[in-house]
């Protein structure tokens, strides 16, 4: 919620952070596979519930009962994008947008800059009025609401490659 996985010219497209990639546990399950040279692409699809439950286990907290993080800490809006058939199959995803300060907000869609702006369909790109309100605005396509967590200046959430192994 803080890393923004920058691209580096000529580098390949960094992988987006995957909540409970640290502790071995999905947010999705594998709804589709496709055989690959010596491997399969998998497409799967999340619920709510999934990536709320693999962002707490990466250090994210639920918010208090008056709807407020800790000291420190900061709201992050999460929002699931479902398995799309195809052709071509399209796997769901996982998505924040982060409180930069109250009522104002950003996030980075997939490989895109940082952005605090609303998904404009006209145009298919980032170039709507400013995130206000996650809950109410366009933040991306086809993304469903799903609700807040907090989170801290120490909490991780790693891509699939990034991920440390160690024996258990």
């Amino acid at each position: 919620m803080n890393d923004l996985h920058t691209t580096q010219p000529g580098a390949p497209a960094p992988t987006p952070a995957e909540p409970g990639t640290q502790h071995d546990i999905t947010a999705g399950i594998v709804v589709d596979a496709v055989p690959r040279g010596d491997g399969y692409n998998l497409y799967f699809d999340y619920t709510s519930e999934g990536i709320k439950t693999a962002a707490l286990a990466d250090g994210l907290q639920e918010l208090d009962h008056a709807g407020t993080c800790p000291a420190g800490f900061w709201r992050v809006a999460y929002f699931v994008r479902h398995f799309i058939e195809g052709p071509p199959p399209i796997s769901g995803t996982p998505h924040f947008v982060r409180e930069d300060q109250p009522g104002s907000w950003s996030h980075k869609p997939g490989t895109l800059p940082v952005t605090r702006q609303q998904y404009n369909p006209a145009t298919r790109d980032y170039s709507g009025p400013a995130i206000t309100d996650p809950g109410r605005d366009r933040v991306g396509p086809r993304l469903e609401f799903c609700g807040y967590l907090c989170c801290g200046p120490q909490t991780r959430v790693s891509s699939l490659e990034q991920r440390s192994w160690s024996p258990r």
